[in-house]
C-alpha cells in the first residue's frame, strides 16, 4: 500500500439490482398518488448532500447530477424535523418553512426513517395539479419504512464488505512487518494502518516513555517543538492511559492546554481518538497514537482500531523479543568462542609450549639423538598446524562467515587431510545425504560435530581407525562417528571441569532440535550418533 493511500467512504455505490428494487417502489408510490415525477434520495454520511438513488420524470431538470444539496428548502426542513410536507391545492407550506409556492405544481416530501429512528433520506412526489389524498398516506409511509429497512440493510452489507476489504489491507501491512523491521519503519506502518482504518484525518504517533519524548510518525499533523516542562506535562497526561483506554472523547482538561493540537478548521479536541500501544511485558514502555478523523466513526471502525492496537502491540513485542534474543545469541556466541579458544586453541598452544620446552631440554642435553629431536619437532609442527586451523575457524565466524557457505564434503575432506595423516590414523568418510536437504545451519552443526569428534579422537583416543558416516533414513539425517581407541567414562568426561567439548556438542545438536547419543567405555572405543529432522 502506498503510504499516503486513503480509503474513502464515499460515494456510496449501489448495485443495479438494488437500484431497480428502489425504483420499483418509487413507481408504485407514483402510481398510487397519480403523480408524474419523483425521486428517492439518501443523505451521504460524510456530507450534507443527498444522493439520488432513483428518479422518474426528473432527468431533464436533474441533468447528470447524482447529488443534490440538502441544506435548503423543503429537503432541509424534512431532513431536520422528520415531518412530512405536503403542498397542494388544500395544503399550504408549513408556517415555519421559508417557502413560497410560485408555480402550479403539487409536491409531497416524505422522510425515510431507518429502523434506528434516524432520518436518512426522503421521497418526493410531484403532480401538476390537484391534491394528495390523505387516505393514501399510510401506504406511502409503509413504502418509506420499507425503503428505510432496505437501505439500512444495504448499508450494513456494504459496511461489512468495506470493513473486510479494509482489514485485508491492514493485514497486508502487518504481514510486511517482521521481527527484523526497524522500529521507525514499524511505527510508520502502524500509522499507515490507522489512517487506512479512518479513511482520512490527522494522526500522529508519539513515544511517551521511556524518555525522551519523541514523534515517530505523523500524517497532516505538525507538532511544534516542546520545551522540557511541556514534554513532562504532556507525558504525564498521555501516560495516564491503560491498555483498555481505546476511547475517543477527551472532554476534560488538561487536554486542550496540555496537548498541542493542530490548528485549522474542523480540529476539535472533543473528537480526539487515543490509541495506547503499551508493551505487555514492560508497561513503562509505551507509545500513543492520536487520531483526529474527519468523519464520524462507526462501531465497526472502533473494532478495527482495537485490532490495530492488538497487532501493533504484538509486532512491537516481537521486535523487542528479537532484539533481546539477538543480544542473548551474541552473548552465547561469545561464550562459545571463548570456550573454543580455551579448549581448542589455548590447549594446543600449551602443548606447543610444553614440546618446545622438551625440545630445548633435548638440545641442551648431551647424548640426545637426532631422531628424538626430529620426532619432537614433528609434533610441534602438527600442533602449530592445528592452532592455525582453529584460529581460522574462529576468525571466519567473527567475520560473519560460516562454513555453511562451503560444500560440506569439501570442508570435511580438507579438515581430514590436514590432521589425520599426521597421526597415522586410517579413516573413512561416507556421505549419502544430498546437501540440498541440509540447511546452512544444519551443515555447520554437522561440520562442527565432525571437527570436534576428530579432534577428540586425535587428542585422547589413541585410535588407529576412525569411521565417519552421514546417511539418511526416512526424513532424518544421521551422523555416526566411531573409533577403536581406549574409550572413556562418559559421565566423568561430561562433568569434568574445563572440558567443554562434549557439552558443546550437546548444545549444538539441541539448537537444531536434534538428538545426540554418545556411547563409550574404557578400552572399547567410542561411538557418537546425532540425528536431525530434515524438514525443520
Amino acid at each position: 500500500m502506498n503510504k499516503h493511500e486513503k480509503v474513502s467512504r464515499t460515494p456510496q455505490k449501489f448495485h443495479s439490482g438494488e437500484k431497480e428494487l428502489i425504483l420499483d417502489l418509487l413507481r408504485q408510490a407514483l402510481e398510487t398518488f397519480q403523480a408524474q415525477s419523483g425521486m428517492i434520495a439518501v443523505r451521504e454520511r460524510s456530507s450534507d448532500d443527498l444522493m439520488v438513488l432513483a428518479e422518474v420524470g426528473l432527468s431533464r431538470s436533474l441533468g447528470k447530477k447524482t447529488y443534490l444539496p440538502a441544506s435548503r428548502g423543503i429537503s432541509e426542513y424534512v431532513m431536520h424535523t422528520g415531518e412530512e410536507v405536503v403542498i397542494d391545492d388544500e395544503h399550504p407550506p408549513p408556517f415555519d418553512l421559508n417557502y413560497v409556492r410560485t408555480r402550479d405544481r403539487c409536491s409531497a416530501c416524505i422522510p425515510i426513517v431507518y429502523p434506528d429512528g434516524k432520518v436518512r433520506g426522503l421521497i418526493t412526489l410531484n403532480k401538476k395539479s390537484g391534491t394528495f389524498p390523505g387516505e393514501q398516506f399510510p401506504f406511502i409511509r409503509l413504502v418509506s419504512r420499507e425503503i428505510g429497512a432496505i437501505l439500512k440493510e444495504m448499508e450494513l452489507k456494504k459496511e461489512r464488505d468495506h470493513t473486510i476489504a479494509k482489514l485485508g489491507s491492514i493485514s497486508r501491512i502487518f504481514q510486511g512487518l517482521t521481527c527484523l523491521t526497524p522500529l521507525d519503519e514499524a511505527f510508520s506502518s502502524i500509522l499507515d494502518a490507522a489512517v487506512l482504518a479512518l479513511g482520512e484525518g490527522k494522526s500522529i504517533l508519539v513515544q511517551t516513555s521511556p524518555p525522551p519524548f519523541r514523534v515517530w510518525a505523523q500524517r497532516d499533523w505538525d507538532m511544534p517543538a516542546l520545551d522540557q516542562e511541556e514534554e513532562e506535562n504532556l507525558r504525564a497526561v498521555l501516560d495516564g492511559f491503560t491498555v483498555n483506554d481505546v476511547h475517543g472523547k477527551a472532554a476534560s482538561p488538561p487536554w486542550p492546554t496540555a496537548l498541542p493540537l493542530p490548528e485549522g478548521e474542523g480540529v476539535d479536541p472533543q473528537n480526539l481518538i487515543t490509541l495506547p500501544i503499551i508493551h505487555p511485558a514492560d508497561t513503562s514502555r509505551r507509545a500513543l497514537l492520536l487520531l483526529l478523523p474527519l468523519n464520524v466513526l462507526e462501531p465497526l471502525d472502533q473494532k478495527v482500531l482495537e485490532i490495530i492496537e492488538n497487532l501493533s502491540i504484538t509486532i512491537l513485542e516481537n521486535i523487542s523479543l528479537f532484539k533481546e534474543n539477538q543480544e542473548l545469541a551474541i552473548r552465547q556466541e561469545r561464550v562459545q568462542i571463548a570456550r573454543e579458544l580455551h579448549d581448542g586453541l589455548n590447549q594446543s598452544l600449551v602443548a606447543v609450549r610444553m614440546r618446545l620446552e622438551h625440545l630445548k631440554h633435548l638440545i641442551g642435553q648431551p647424548g640426545s639423538s637426532v631422531s628424538e629431536i626430529s620426532e619432537v619437532s614433528d609434533h610441534i609442527y602438527q600442533c602449530l598446524t592445528q592452532c592455525i586451523q582453529e584460529s581460522r575457524d574462529i576468525l571466519l565466524r567473527l567475520r560473519e562467515y560460516t562454513p555453511g557457505d562451503i560444500p560440506l564434503l569439501l570442508l570435511v575432506k580438507n579438515r581430514l587431510k590436514e590432521l589425520l595423516p599426521m597421526k597415522n590414523m586410517r579413516y573413512s568418510f561416507n556421505c549419502t545425504v544430498s546437501e540440498e536437504k541440509l540447511s546452512p545451519k544444519l551443515k555447520y552443526t554437522i561440520y562442527y560435530l565432525l571437527r570436534e569428534a576428530v579432534s577428540n579422537a586425535m587428542k585422547h583416543s589413541r585410535a588407529d581407525r576412525l569411521s565417519m558416516k552421514l546417511c539418511r533414513m526416512s526424513e532424518r539425517a544421521y551422523l555416526v562417528v566411531r573409533d577403536n581407541g581406549v574409550g572413556f567414562n562418559l559421565e566423568e568426561a561430561i562433568t569434568r571441569r574445563g572440558c567443554m567439548g562434549l557439552r558443546g556438542m550437546e548444545e549444538r545438536v539441541a539448537a537444531q532440535q536434534g538428538r545426540l547419543k554418545i556411547k563409550s567405555s574404557p578400552g572399547k572405543g567410542s561411538r557418537i550418533v546425532a540425528g536431525f529432522d530434515l524438514h525443520k
